[in-house]
C-alpha cells in the first residue's frame, strides 16, 4: 500500500499540477495505469486476484484481502474518471472496474445479508461508481454493450438504500451528490478539460 500510495503521489503531481495540456496528461495517465497494473501483478500470491477469485464469495469478502482490491479500484476510478471523454483507455478501465465492483458488492451482500458490516472503502467506491456511470451515460447514452441505466440503478440503490442507512448518512447526500456532478460538468465544459482541477481529498 505504501508503494501504491507513492505512485499516486507522483502521478497526482504530474497529471493534475505540472501539466495543463490534455494530451500530456493522457500520456502520464497511461503511464500511471501501467504502473498501477504492474503493482497489482507484483502482489504476493495470497493477495492477487482474478475474475475467478472475485466470484469466490469467501475470498472476496475477506476484509484482510479485499481491502487491497478496493484500494486499487478506487485509485483507478479517481484517476481515470476525469479523462473518460479524452482517452479510450480511461473509459475501458472505468467500465472494467465497475464490473468488478458489482461482483464484489453482490458477494458482500450475499455473504452478510446486507451492508451493516460494510467499510468506508465500499461506500466510497460505490459513490465513485455512481459518478462515473452518470458521466458515461451522458457521453454515450445508447451504448449497445452496457445498459448505463441498469448499472446506475444498481449502484444507486446500494448506496442510497443500503450503505447510506448503514452509515447514517443524511438524506440530503443524494442531492449533494447530484449537485457535485453538475458542478463538475460545468467546470469541464468551461475549460474543455484542459485545466481540470483535481480534488486532492480523493487521493
Amino acid at each position: 500500500l505504501i508503494i501504491l500510495s507513492r505512485i499516486v503521489q507522483i502521478f497526482t503531481s504530474k497529471i493534475f499540477i505540472e501539466s495543463n495540456d490534455t494530451e500530456q496528461k493522457v500520456v502520464y495517465l497511461n503511464k500511471f495505469n501501467l504502473k498501477v497494473y504492474n503493482w497489482r501483478q507484483s502482489l504476493p500470491e495470497f493477495l492477487k486476484w482474478s475474475k475467478t477469485r472475485l466470484k469466490d464469495t469467501d475470498i472476496s469478502t475477506d476484509p484482510t484481502i479485499s481491502y487491497f482490491w478496493y484500494y486499487y479500484y478506487i485509485v483507478r476510478l479517481i484517476f481515470n474518471k476525469p479523462f473518460i471523454e479524452d482517452c479510450r483507455e480511461s473509459k475501458t478501465v472505468v467500465v472494467e472496474v465497475l464490473d468488478d465492483l458489482k461482483t464484489l458488492i453482490n458477494n458482500f451482500k450475499t455473504k452478510f445479508n446486507g451492508f451493516q458490516k460494510a467499510t468506508l472503502y465500499q461506500l466510497y467506491a460505490c459513490l465513485l461508481a455512481i459518478k462515473c456511470l452518470k458521466q458515461l451515460k451522458e457521453l454515450d447514452p445508447l451504448n449497445s454493450k452496457m445498459d448505463w441505466d441498469k448499472e446506475l440503478k444498481f449502484f444507486s440503490t446500494i448506496f442510497h438504500q443500503e450503505l447510506s442507512p448503514a452509515y447514517e448518512l443524511p438524506k440530503r447526500i443524494q442531492e449533494d451528490t447530484d449537485d457535485k456532478i453538475d458542478q463538475e460538468k460545468q467546470s469541464i465544459n468551461q475549460v474543455n478539460n484542459i485545466n481540470y482541477t483535481h480534488d486532492f481529498s480523493l487521493s
